[in-house]
């Protein structure tokens, strides 16, 4: 047992982060790598984030690292970040969506333009004069 109480969370948030660390702190993060790789930047970017100020990471007697803030004096399992980290891999999620739903609809208008100027150019095909469309 640890002396915090509950289980541990995997031991990731490493500074100096390695491709396996990357991938395991993604997993965390609710980031499923095969999927999606465009989102390992943000696993990446919080294996390599300093902790904010007043917290530090200590290590209990079984090997698990905790982290701990002076001024409130609480001592948790989970890094003081993760949090942030999950919520930005939700708004980047949500960022990538809204682009592809505005490339989907940008690419329907831009057929039904064609499509419409294709049959405005056959209606009006051997009339006299040039056809503008």
């Amino acid at each position: 047992t640890n002396t915090l109480g509950g289980e541990a969370p995997p031991q990731s948030a490493l500074v100096q982060a390695g491709a396996s660390d990357v991938v395991e702190y993604a997993k965390y993060l609710g980031i499923d790598p095969l999927r999606e790789p465009h989102l390992l930047r943000i696993a990446e970017e919080g294996l390599q984030a300093p902790l904010p100020d007043g917290w530090s990471e200590h290590e209990d007697s079984d090997g698990n690292i905790y982290y701990h803030h002076v001024a409130s004096e609480q001592s948790v399992w989970q890094h003081p970040l993760d949090n942030f980290y999950k919520d930005k891999v939700v708004r980047e999620r949500a960022r990538l969506k809204e682009r592809r739903r505005h490339r989907e609809s940008k690419s329907r208008k831009t057929a039904s333009c064609s499509e419409a100027a294709a049959g405005a150019a056959t209606h009006f095909r051997g009339q006299a004069g040039p056809v503008v469309i």
